[in-house]
Order: C-alpha cells, then structure tokens, then sequence
C-alpha cells in the first residue's frame, strides 16, 4: 500500500464517524415519567357541639390530581364542591342534634383518606334538683343548664303546677308555679327536662271558714237574705241553718269562696228570734224582729199641694229591719220613690195639676204608710186647693190688681216696696215668694203668722235704680199670685 491509499482511506474512515456520529445525535426523546399524586387532607374542625355548625377540610395536591369526597352520614353535608383538582378547600356543614340524642360520630373520605367527625350530646342539669311549696302555693325558680343549641321541652308536669316557659332553646330560668293545695293532704309529682328531673312537694291547705251575712236583722215579715263564705279556693263547704224557719235556698254547697241566698218564714210571734247558719267550723248568728218591735213613724201627717201640682217629699223613721209600704188611691196623687222599705227612707209622692176652680174647690187624699204590728199604720193627707194671696201696700205704695194678677210701677231712683200679703183661701194655705231671674231686685219674706192655717204675711221688695234712659220690668210671684214690677228709666 502506498502513501497515498493510506492517507485516503483514513479520510475515509474519519467521514464515516462524522456520519456515524451525526445519526446518533438526531435518534428520538425517551417518554416522560409519570408524577406520583400525593394528598394532604386536614380538618381544623373535626368536633361539633349539639347545635351543630360550619367547617372545613383543605386539601393539598399537585397539580392535575383529582380528588373528591363523600360521606354515609345524613347529618353531615358536603358543600360546593364536592370535588376538585390539586389544592382546595371543602365546606362542611353538622346539623343540630335532636333533643334527647346522644353523641354521634361520622366519616367523611376525601382522596381516599377517612377522617372523623364527633358531635357532641346535650348534657341537661336542674338546680335544685327538688323543691317544696305550702299549702298556699307559691312560685319556684329553676335554673337549667344545657349548652347553647340545645332544644328541650317540658315533660311530666301534673296538672296542678304549671312551667314557664314550656320550651326553648339553651339555658335558662323556669318559673315554676304551684295554686292551693285544698285537698287535706300532702301532694308529690315531678317534671322532666331531657334527662334532668326536678321533683317537689305541696304540703296540705288549712281550709278556714269565715260566713258574713249582708244582713243579720229582719222584720217579722218573710224574707230573704245573702251571706258571704270565705274561704280557700278549693276548700268544700256545706250551709246549714240551726232552725226549720230559715231555708238555704241557693248555694248550699260550694268550693272556695261563695254566696249563699237563704230565706227566713215570718215570724207570727210577738217576740224577736235568733238562730245561727253554719259553714264549715264558722257561725253566723240571724236575728228576726217579732210583731211588737215594728215603731215607725212619719216626718209630717199632713201637706199642702200648690194648683200647679209638683212632688214633695217625708220622711219615714223605722226600726231596723221593719217592713212598711206607701201607697196611694187616688190617679193625681202618685208614689214615686219609697213604695216600700225597710228600715228608715223616705217617700216621694207626685201631685198632677188641678184646673183653676173656687177657693172652695180643693181636693185631698192619704197616702197609706203601712206596717206589720199593733198599730198597723198611719196616714199621710195631701191637700190641693188655689193658694191666692191680696197684695196690699203697706206705707202707700200702690198696687193695681186685674185679672191676671197684681203690678207696681217703681220709680227711676228705685227704693223698697212695703206690703202685706193677704191669704184669701178659707182654709188658709202656705206660701213661698218665687223674686224672678232680675238681678235688680232682692226679696226678703218677713210672715207675721208663720202657721200654715193662717198663711198671712209681709214681704219687702229691694228695687235697686235704673241706670238706663228704657224702663225694664219683672215678675215675683207671691203664693199664686204674679205681681209685675215696671220701673221708669232715668
């Protein structure tokens, strides 16, 4: 081999290995290898109270790792979302335990890891734990502690206590309220909140009695009366009387406070009687006036009605508890108040109006005042007539009469009219001076005779001047009789 066909063939060779080594460079790219998925999951909450409540779980991944999370208790709830890819945060909501549950446990798997979540029992608890009341009754006061969230309710309460409030939510106060114990003996019952229970006692009622008649005097006539029991509510009674003659007529039995009606025959007698009505342990002691006790009296036997007629009144005074009636028979002579009484009142009697008629033309009629006893009754005369009175002027003054009555004409500067007032009724009659709404007149009545059979009389008339140039005028009417005063203007 020459020189030459060495030097070629390395050349040879050395661009073979530049070939050679330029294809290597060039062959494919190796396939990635996968990453591996590790999950993170931590809960800051994984305890709950009775009332349940909000929390969370993180969850820490790389990217592109898919997660989700489930749960098989119906008390727990998975929020939005359910599910994820790398990082996040899960919303968990615990609902409420029910009153009375216990404790419970659930399990919640995220990326397939388990975790645990507890929710605590409502523990209750009464203070005090046991109570007593009197036989008044009475109010307790009742602490309940329970954690926040916790719903509770009454049970158990008897009849005769009641709770306030009834239910709720949390700790509080109960007002424990217990009425009167009637029933003569000790009475037990208790009441449950949750698993806390309170029990108490009521000590038995002193069932005294107190019987208060509205009236313990009574006329010999039948009658009726009313009587007052006292006493707890609750504590029975029965009404009796000591005699046949008084009756309990209504309420003779009843529970706590009442009223009695009872009635009392009369009493045929001369003497008075007692007897006594009975309730329980208390006495009430009756009274009933015999015939002889019955002295009544009236204020005036007889009275004088005017033409116009009008109402009037006397008084009747009797001992207490006797009977008596008032009555008329006559249409014109009415009893308006006091037909009957017992005891002491008084009688209001109405007279109509009678028409004008002679002097001699009156009318009179009694009202009967009646009442049980020896003496049985007394009359009240009413008389009507027309009281007509002559007015007469007693230093001079001049007083016209006409038909329609008497007048004066007064002067200017006024003065005082002087006259006798002359009763013209045979029988004589009372009278009365009526001076009229003028304010310039004042009347002074000055009966020389006050006794009503002669009725006679002076009356002195004020008349005061008149300031103004127009005359002015008035009317007094004296018994029946009108008198016009006219007086000159300045």
């Amino acid at each position: 081999m020459n020189k030459h066909t060495a030097v070629g063939r390395l050349l040879t060779l050395m661009l073979l290995g530049a070939v050679v080594g330029t294809a290597c460079s060039r062959s494919p790219t190796a396939p990635a290898v996968p990453v591996a998925c590790a999950f993170v999951v931590s809960t800051p909450t994984s305890s709950f109270g009775p009332a349940g409540g909000n929390g969370s779980v993180s969850v820490e991944a790389p990217a592109g790792c898919g997660w989700s999370a489930t749960t098989p208790a119906d008390w727990i709830a998975i929020q939005s979302p359910a599910a994820g890819s790398g990082s996040g945060v899960l919303g968990v909501a615990v609902a409420a335990l029910p009153s009375g549950a216990e404790a419970r446990s659930g399990l919640i798997t995220i990326a397939q890891q388990a975790f645990t979540l507890t929710q605590s029992a409502c523990e209750f608890s009464l203070a005090p734990v046991g109570t007593s009341f009197g036989g008044e009754g009475g109010t307790a006061t009742i602490n309940l502690a329970v954690q926040d969230g916790c719903r509770w309710t009454v049970d158990e309460a008897p009849a005769w206590a009641t709770v306030e409030p009834a239910s709720g939510t949390g700790p509080t106060s109960l007002s424990l309220r217990v009425g009167e114990n009637s029933l003569g003996t000790v009475r037990e019952a208790s009441l449950r909140v949750a698993s806390a229970r309170l029990a108490f006692s009521q000590a038995a009622q002193d069932c005294g009695f107190s019987l208060t008649p509205r009236n313990r005097l009574f006329a010999p006539a039948a009658g009726e009366g009313l009587a007052d029991v006292s006493t707890a509510a609750g504590c029975r009674w029965t009404i009796s009387a000591d005699d046949e003659w008084v009756t309990v007529a209504g309420g003779r039995s009843g529970v706590g406070p009442g009223l009695v009606r009872f009635s009392l025959a009369a009493n045929p007698g001369a003497p008075s009687r007692r007897t006594r009505l009975r309730a329980g342990d208390a006495l009430a002691e009756l009274t009933q006036n015999g015939q002889d006790a019955c002295a009544v009296r009236l204020s005036s036997v007889e009275a004088f009605a005017r033409l116009a007629g009008g109402s009037a009144e006397f008084t009747v005074t009797a001992d207490a508890g006797c009977l008596w009636t008032a009555a008329s028979r006559q249409a014109w002579l009415r009893v308006l108040e006091g037909a009957s009484g017992a005891g002491s009142g008084r009688v209001v009697y109405q007279v109509d109006g009678a028409a004008p008629g002679p002097a001699s033309d009156f009318r009179m009629a009694p009202i009967e005042v009646r009442w049980p006893g020896p003496t049985a009754g007394e009359n009240m005369w009413v008389r009507q007539f027309p009281c007509t009175a002559l007015l007469v002027g007693r230093d001079g003054e001049l007083i016209a009469r006409s038909q329609s009555g008497f007048s004066y004409a007064a002067p200017a500067a006024g003065g005082v009219l002087k006259m006798h007032v002359l009763v013209e009724t045979w029988t004589g009659c009372p009278w009365t001076v009526q001076p009229g709404t003028a304010s310039w007149t004042a009347v002074t009545f000055a009966p020389i005779a006050p006794a009503f059979d002669t009725g006679d009389g002076d009356v002195l008339i004020a008349i005061a001047p008149n300031p103004t140039s127009a005359p002015r005028s008035t009317v007094v009417v004296i018994g029946e009789s009108p008198l016009t005063i006219t007086q000159a203007g300045q």
